[in-house]
């Protein structure tokens, strides 16, 4: 994995000399030519998702160069405002700590003002304590205003523009001296005098091993700290081969680990989220579309911004759809752009942060032919007819099918503490989708829960819209049938009938009739008596999906009280009565008495299909007909 880390930064051009290192700038002190200050100009403030502007080549030390360093030992040329400007929130007034850093930092600047002069006059200016409430001043009458936290640089503005002086290489070789520096201390020589040549496991060259490895940062919104987490560290006896300490036991050369360091800080950076993880992912070679980002984030990100479509919309989505297979079509097929597949390769690893330490969840590898083939038909075991029965449901993102397994968020309570219980199934998901793997019976039995609770509760009928609002629990119906049916598809052997998106009237499995048994038996309580406060489907979806031989049965001989009334017109009456006959000639001389967890998904499935075929357009014409008919004879 790591030679694979090292050969993207190579490929890329990513900057990985030691002592360098990329940075989010917020803030640029403008000076002129003279050293004036002229005002602090926001960089990048406007992106909410990334706030600051990327500086590629900004000097770092790592956290044993500044204990080296001493006390206040910082950065140079890019650091915190408060370090840089002494700026505290609600001007408090700067602690020791914090003026120790200070003096550090323009001491720096002051010291390499021999080799860049332009450093001279803002030396000077940070030096004055009028000169730096001024700057701090600045800062603060900003909208919005500076944060203490956010990074600082420095810009001279000439005849030819801005210039911003950690961009320009004058100042580099005094930089990688000042460096050297730091590791001449006692302890530090003692260390690597007495470290032997070791072979480095990246470039396979004699070396003196790094003795600590950069930290992995961006890792904060899941479990990591914000200072960076460790990939290679060892600290503990137990861990301590031949008696080799700290990042010894995993030997590289500095240059190989500030390698793959940056790239693994550069794909987080522009890694997705995965239900408390983060995926960092990369292709070798060209590829026609990002297949794994289609999943994690759904059809919207493919198809760029303005690409979300209420299910009113249907021709619109249609439109979008279609667009979506066409893209991926041509990335199973490789002939777009002329690309040639063979070659393509897709990598995928899945991180997150613990005390520390940089955990690896997941690593996938593996020809982008198969990863298309495999997300082609995530997306068609997901499809499912909509809750009107017109057109197929928005394809969903991975974050929201794993989060349909859950109930909902209880107030207060936190993402991590929610999503425990689909932990275990965040791996099994990932496979299945980017690897063509099966559902799991875990994830289709919580879909199976949450799905009884959505019926009892009434937030079933809520999505169906009886009064024709379409409302939000719609796509949280759509997700869970979706998952079901995939689930099943998974589950079944070659040469065995499989789900289809909509209904099946010729589907071999009693136990999916007994689904569509039930919606029906509940349309016809809904125009017998409609405005019933519970009806059928809430008093009994939950034994009908478990126990439907102990149900069913009763439920038939309630529901000829309802197709007795007198409000019920004859001819709807007799377009149900002919429903419910063929579905009972479905399923045969005997309901089940209990049913599986795979016929428990075939009758959800069963009535939710049912229930959206007599939405439709195309049934309520049919009922049309026949009352017209009816009166006409």
């Amino acid at each position: 994995m790591l030679n694979l880390l090292i050969e993207y930064a190579q490929r890329e051009g990513i900057i990985a000399e030691p002592g360098f290192t990329q940075k989010q700038v917020h803030w640029a002190l403008l000076f002129d030519e003279a050293g004036r200050f002229l005002g602090a100009h926001p960089l990048g403030l406007d992106d909410k998702k990334h706030p600051g502007e990327p500086f590629n080549r900004c000097p770092n030390l790592t956290l044993s160069e500044i204990k080296a360093g001493g006390t206040g030992c910082r950065h140079f040329l890019v650091d915190s405002a408060e370090v840089v400007t002494l700026l505290t929130k609600a001007d408090a007034e700067p602690d020791t700590k914090l003026r120790a850093k200070h003096a550090y930092f323009v001491d720096l600047l002051r010291q390499a003002a021999i080799v860049e002069p332009r450093l001279g006059p803002i030396t000077d200016a940070l030096a004055d304590p009028d000169a730096l409430g001024r700057i701090r001043q600045a800062l603060a009458g900003q909208t919005p205003s500076a944060k203490t936290t956010q990074n600082v640089t420095f810009a001279i503005q000439g005849v030819d523009g801005v210039s911003y002086l950690v961009r320009q290489s004058t100042w580099h070789d005094w930089w990688r001296a000042f460096r050297k520096t730091l590791s001449k201390d006692k302890a530090g020589r003692k260390a690597r005098d007495n470290q032997a040549a070791m072979r480095c496991l990246a470039s396979g060259e004699l070396v003196t091993p790094a003795s600590v490895h950069p930290k992995i940062t961006g890792l904060s919104d899941v479990g990591g700290l914000a200072m960076g987490d460790s990939l290679a560290s060892f600290k503990q006896d137990a861990f301590r081969s031949f008696g080799l300490a700290q990042s010894a036991n995993a030997a590289m050369s500095e240059e190989m680990a500030k390698t793959y360091a940056e790239a693994l800080n550069h794909l987080i950076r522009h890694a997705v989220s995965l239900a408390g993880a983060k995926v960092a992912y990369w292709y070798a070679g060209e590829v026609p579309g990002d297949a794994i980002r289609l999943v994690v984030e759904g059809l919207d990100d493919l198809l760029g911004p303005g690409a979300a479509f209420d299910d009113d919309s249907a021709d619109a989505e249609r439109d979008a759809r279609a667009r979506a297979r066409a893209l991926m079509e041509a990335v199973k097929a490789g002939d777009r752009h002329a690309t040639d597949l063979g070659s393509a390769r897709y990598y995928a690893l899945t991180l997150s942060g613990a005390g520390g330490r940089v955990m690896v969840r997941d690593w996938m590898q593996g020809q982008f032919a198969d990863l298309a083939t495999s997300v082609t038909a995530w997306f068609d075991d997901l499809a499912i007819v909509r809750t009107g029965g017109d057109g197929e449901a928005n394809s969903p993102r991975l974050n929201s099918i794993l989060h349909s397994l859950l109930p909902p968020r209880p107030a207060g309570q936190t993402y991590e503490n929610w999503t425990k219980p689909i932990t275990g199934l965040r791996q099994p998901m990932w496979h299945a989708a980017l690897r063509r793997q099966p559902i799991p019976d875990a994830a289709a039995a919580k879909v199976l829960l949450q799905h009884r609770s959505f019926v009892v509760t009434g937030e079933f009928e809520t999505a169906f819209g009886y009064e024709g609002q379409w409302q939000h629990p719609r796509s949280l119906l759509h997700i869970r049938m979706g998952l079901l049916k995939a689930f099943l598809n998974r589950k079944s052997n070659p040469g065995e009938p499989t789900m289809e998106s909509y209904l099946n009237e010729e589907h071999p499995a009693p136990a999916y009739h007994c689904g569509r048994l039930l919606a029906v038996l509940t349309e016809i309580q809904r125009r017998a008596l409609p405005n019933v406060s519970a009806g059928i489907t809430q008093r009994y979806y939950g034994a009908a999906s478990t126990t439907p031989g102990l149900v069913l049965g009763r439920l038939i001989q309630l529901c000829q009280h309802h197709l007795a009334k007198p409000d019920l017109r004859e001819d709807t009456r007799i377009f149900l009565e002919s429903r419910l006959g063929a579905i009972a000639c479905r399923i045969g001389d005997r309901i089940p008495p209990t049913l599986t967890l795979e016929q428990q998904s075939l009758f959800a499935l069963g009535y939710y299909q049912q229930k959206a075929n007599m939405y439709s357009r195309k049934a309520e014409a049919a009922i049309e007909t026949d009352e017209a008919t009816t009166a006409s004879e």
